[in-house]
């Protein structure tokens, strides 16, 4: 009796397994919410969906998505979200969405996700995607992918590291804020934007290599990341914004590159480790730049206006 138990369990095994897993295609647009009746879209923690979505596909996505507990014992949250054979299509009136970017506030504090790729065919990231975002630990952004834009990934605290694509070539305002997880981030060749706020507050990034052919750091690009050790910076720079390291405690050198002609106020501000630094080629160098910069005796500084 006991093995017929035993082998009955095992039998029914995989059919409990598969039910934590559901893969839906659509063929047409506006096809998802009969797809996914009530009856069994809350039954699954990971979720694959293939086939053209239109406005009222993705409100049935956020809907599912959003959800913050269970509100019945056998329900599930949607931890795994696969859109990688999806396709965005462009949606007017009431929900409007452009072709292969996906809505703004998508994901707006949903508080289940930890695994998200985007669709093959992105090509932004919106803003404000995965604000909020405080359990989701991986995001695939396909290449293809050219802007990032505001606050895409603002808060996402357990967010270790995102692969940027190389068609990349904008990062936006706040894109990054606050990813504290962070240690280490490459930007890719083709980026030539990176703008305010882009990385702040990633308060354990360590090593930054900008292979990027930016022309600026913009203001507090990475102020307060405590924890930034190196950073590369291009020749195509030529200014350091206002406060952009602000706050790097751990930063003791960095390279600037000949093309420097403007350094911004307070831009390296509570920088208590830096121990050697040239800037002879700055022309224009803000207020209080340095401020809490302390020279001692193993430390050398060029002199600055």
């Amino acid at each position: 009796m006991k093995k017929s138990l035993f082998t009955v369990l095992l039998l029914l095994m995989p059919l409990w397994v598969s039910a934590q897993q559901l893969t839906i295609t659509t063929d047409t647009i506006g096809q998802l919410a009969r797809l996914l009746p009530d009856s069994n879209r809350y039954s699954v923690e990971e979720l694959k969906i293939c086939g053209p979505l239109n406005g009222n596909d993705v409100k049935t996505i956020q809907l599912i998505t959003n959800r913050v507990r269970p509100k019945k014992a056998n329900e599930r949250l949607i931890r795994v979200l696969d859109l990688s054979e999806a396709t965005i299509t462009e949606s007017k009136g009431s929900y409007r969405m452009k072709a292969d970017v996906l809505p703004a506030g998508m994901f707006l504090n949903c508080k289940s996700l930890e695994k998200v790729i985007l669709p093959n065919s992105t090509a932004e990231v919106s803003r404000s995607c995965f604000s909020g975002c405080l359990n989701l630990q991986e995001v695939v952004i396909p290449e293809g992918t050219e802007i990032i834009n505001d606050y895409a990934f603002f808060n996402c605290g357990s967010l270790k590291e995102v692969h940027f694509p190389q068609s990349l070539t904008t990062i936006k305002n706040h894109a990054f804020d606050g990813c504290v997880l962070f240690t280490e981030i490459e930007i890719p060749s083709n980026v030539t934007q990176m703008e305010v706020y882009a990385f702040n507050n990633c308060r354990n990034l360590q090593r930054v290599n900008i292979l990027g052919n930016i022309n600026r750091l913009s203001n507090y690009a990475f102020a307060s990341c405590s924890s930034l050790q190196e950073i590369t910076i291009p020749s195509s720079v030529t200014l350091i914004g206002n406060c952009a390291f602000k706050f790097c405690s751990a930063l003791a050198n960095i390279q600037m590159p000949e093309t420097i002609s403007e350094i911004g106020s307070n831009a390296f501000e509570d920088c208590v480790s830096l121990k050697d630094i040239e800037i002879s080629t700055a022309s224009i160098i803000g207020s209080e730049a340095f401020k809490g910069y302390h020279r001692h005796q193993d430390r050398e500084c060029q002199p600055y206006r």
